[in-house]
Formats: C-alpha cells, sequence, structure tokens
C-alpha cells in the first residue's frame, strides 16, 4: 500500500507524540480516527528519512521525500508480498542463466495471483525484444484477454531497460516492485525514470531495492562466469 499527502506532513506529531484522537494537524489532514506515532526525525534539506509509525494496531514503513512534499507509507504486510514474489522472480532469473541468457526473471501479480511469468530469452529466442517483462507481459495480456492490466504489479529482478519502461507505460500496470539497480541501462530512476515522467500518460508508483543483493550477485556470477570462459578461449589460443 502506498498512501501520499501533500503538500505537507499532515497528521504527524513530532517525535514519538500521539496523535489525539480527532485532532486537526496543521498544514494539512488524515483520517480524524486515526492514531499515530511518528518514530524518528522528519527529513531536512531535501533528503528523505525513513520512520516507522504506529497505526490501528498495525506497523509502517514511512519514506518521507521532502523534495515533493510526498510521504509514501509501505504496509509491512506489503513489504512481505514484495519479497514473496521477488524471491519467485530470482527463480525465473535462474532458469535464464541455466540457458546461457542474461539472469533476469519477471512476473505479473494482481490480489495475490500470478498473471504473468517471464525470463530473459533473448538469446535463447534470437529475439531482442525478449526480455523478462515484455514476456510476462505478454503472457498476463493473454490470460486477461486485454492488454490493459489495471490493477497489476510488475516484480523484476533488474531495473527495466527503455524498451521495457515503455511497455509497462503502455500496458497501465499499477506498480512497478524491481531488485537491482541498472546504472548503464536503466529508465526507471537511473539513466532515466520513464515511468514517473509527468509527460507520459500512465505513470508508475516505483518500490526498488527488493531482494537487490540477491539479483545483483546472480548478475555478477553469471558476467564473471562469462568473462572467464572467455579469458580461457584466448590463452588457449595463444
Amino acid at each position: 500500500m502506498v498512501v501520499r499527502f501533500r503538500p505537507s506532513l499532515a497528521g504527524f506529531t513530532p517525535r514519538g507524540q500521539p496523535e489525539a484522537a480527532g485532532a486537526r494537524p496543521a498544514g494539512g489532514r488524515l483520517a480524524p480516527e486515526a492514531r499515530s506515532w511518528f518514530i524518528g526525525t522528519p527529513a531536512r534539506h531535501g533528503r528523505p528519512v525513513f520512520s516507522l509509525m504506529a497505526r490501528r494496531g498495525r506497523l509502517f514503513f514511512a519514506c518521507f521525500g521532502h523534495k515533493e512534499s510526498v510521504l509514501e507509507l509501505h504496509s509491512l504486510d506489503q513489504a512481505r508480498e514484495d519479497h514473496r514474489w521477488m524471491a519467485e522472480a530470482l527463480a525465473l532469473a535462474e532458469r535464464a542463466e541455466a540457458a546461457g541468457d542474461v539472469p533476469v526473471g519477471a512476473l505479473i501479480v494482481r490480489r495475490g495471483k500470478v498473471l504473468g511469468r517471464g525470463y530473459n530469452r533473448r538469446e535463447a529466442a534470437c529475439d531482442p525484444t525478449a526480455h523478462a517483462e515484455v514476456l510476462a507481459l505478454r503472457e498476463a495480456a493473454e490470460r486477461d484477454g486485454i492488454w490493459r492490466l489495471d490493477g497489476a504489479t510488475m516484480y523484476v529482478t533488474l531495473e527495466p531497460c527503455p524498451m521495457c519502461a515503455g511497455a509497462l507505460v503502455n500496458s497501465r500496470v499499477a506498480r512497478l516492485v524491481f531488485g537491482a539497480l541498472d546504472p548503464k541501462g536503466g529508465a526507471c530512476g537511473s539513466l532515466f525514470d520513464i515511468p514517473s515522467d509527468p509527460r507520459v500518460n500512465h505513470r508508475i508508483p516505483i518500490t526498488k531495492g527488493i531482494l537487490a543483493d540477491e539479483s545483483a550477485a546472480l548478475l555478477r556470477g553469471f558476467f564473471g562466469e562469462r568473462r572467464r570462459i572467455a579469458r580461457e578461449a584466448r590463452e588457449a589460443q595463444r
């Protein structure tokens, strides 16, 4: 769950002080019946701060992005779901590696049900568009019988490239979750940020860094092995 408040940190009081029931905070309004505890220090000078908040007996993970005056709350239940599905995407990435392709796996999920799965098959299919995300989107759209994947979440082990980011926008997915950043080709925050670009006709909330270390380790292992094989081949030719 992602909740956004603009233009202020409405409904929260400083450093662990409970909000009185029905109180009206300065600068905005949170649900009057909510009782909240803000744990931590607000961000300063545009830098985000991560905090915990308790509301109605549930804990939430909060990220304060003051650059846009946006408050995002990620429930711990959602975090568990994200890790669960990303682990499945990693298993798909391992299948790509076993077939000799760059290990990237993806799946489309809506309301706890997998609509589509995919893993990188560029080499196996001799298809430059056969990225994990594209294959997962194709399968999901075919299963749904419609190209619009409203309410669905894309889980992928590596930050999508420009092609895949564009496909996500065109498919109207509701959310993107990815693992490792791709500083050389990523189009969801690294080189570009296509899903968040205000000029496109559909914007997608992004959660990044889920099982990022595991995703990056899989990629490092794959490319390290490729370099080793190439080095041995060169040495054998001498």
